[in-house]
């Protein structure tokens, strides 16, 4: 990692795709608290070189938001659960398999809310791209 940004500069992509491996293997260790800054600085460079409307990005706003969720903070993980569906649908239409994840993780998300009122209309969307 360090020799990446270093060759390639601190706000190339794939540095971006280090960090964001490096707090996926962090986040699947239990180590949450080491991967969260790493996923805030993999988003921020891909916004900052990406836009904000990437599909990068999208990735970048779930995988942070589901490592709040892991953390004990749902309501941290809600909004980017929430930006990160909205982008996957514009860029990959609403029957893309990332559409569908985005779905299950907010769904899931609002679930554990106890905020079942606006889990059900997610869920029966979803329900509804499987059998199409």
């Amino acid at each position: 990692l360090g020799m990446r940004q270093e060759v390639l500069g601190e706000w190339n992509t794939d540095v971006s795709v280090s960090l964001n491996n490096l707090a996926i293997l962090h986040r699947r260790l239990g180590n949450y608290k080491q991967a969260l800054p790493l996923y805030e600085r993999s988003l921020a460079i891909r916004q900052r070189s990406l836009g904000e409307t990437h599909v990068a990005v999208a990735v970048s706003l779930n995988n942070l938001g589901q490592c709040y969720r892991h953390m004990g903070e749902p309501l941290k993980a809600l909004p980017m659960h929430e930006q990160a569906l909205k982008i996957f649908e514009q860029a990959l239409g609403a029957n893309h398999p990332n559409v569908t994840a985005a779905l299950n993780n907010l769904v899931s998300l609002l679930e554990q809310l106890g905020r079942y009122d606006e889990a059900l209309p997610l869920y029966e969307r979803r329900l509804a791209v499987d059998t199409d």
